[in-house]
């Protein structure tokens, strides 16, 4: 796609370096438009069915095990966007998880334990923020498009002093 000229297509990865005491890690995150690699090794879980009392066919989405699949399914999708979009990180190399394995992806927190918590969670944001922009930014971008068509419109309103 194409709006006003601009082509849509992946921005590149964002880089967040960290000092780390004489040495500083460096982290890529690169974006991620959709969930498709997700859905396809986790399929979201679907709700039992249930039959009423007339016989009726519905979805049972009050259902307890049910609402625990999607739960640990949502927890899985976050930590899957971590772990793919920190594959970005040249030289990173993971100890235990395994991206085609989804029931190695709760390890991906354990494996930053020689950080502080504080700093696992700047990593997390920086992924969130390159793979969606947060509402900041999204004000942050508004407020200068409209501070630039104000600044067109006052320069085509001004009065030409051609002869």
């Amino acid at each position: 796609m194409i709006i006003n000229g601009i082509k849509l297509q992946a921005p590149e990865p964002r880089v967040l370096v960290i000092p780390f005491g004489e040495d500083n890690l460096v982290f890529k995150a690169k974006y991620i438009g959709n969930f498709d690699g997700f859905e396809k090794i986790c399929p979201e879980p679907q709700p039992p069915e249930r039959i009423d009392n007339k016989g009726l066919r519905s979805l049972d989405y009050e259902h307890p095990s049910y609402i625990e699949k999607l739960a640990v399914w949502n927890e899985r999708k976050f930590q899957w966007l971590y772990i793919t979009s920190l594959s970005a990180t040249e030289g990173l190399e993971w100890e235990h998880v395994k991206l085609e394995d989804p029931e190695t992806w709760s390890s991906f927190e354990d494996e930053f334990k020689d950080l502080s918590s504080r700093i696992v969670e700047r990593i997390k944001y920086h992924v969130i923020e390159t793979c969606g922009l947060d509402a900041s930014r999204i004000e942050e971008a508004t407020k200068r498009f409209l501070a630039d068509r104000q600044q067109e419109q006052n320069v085509s309103s001004s009065p030409s002093t051609g002869k």
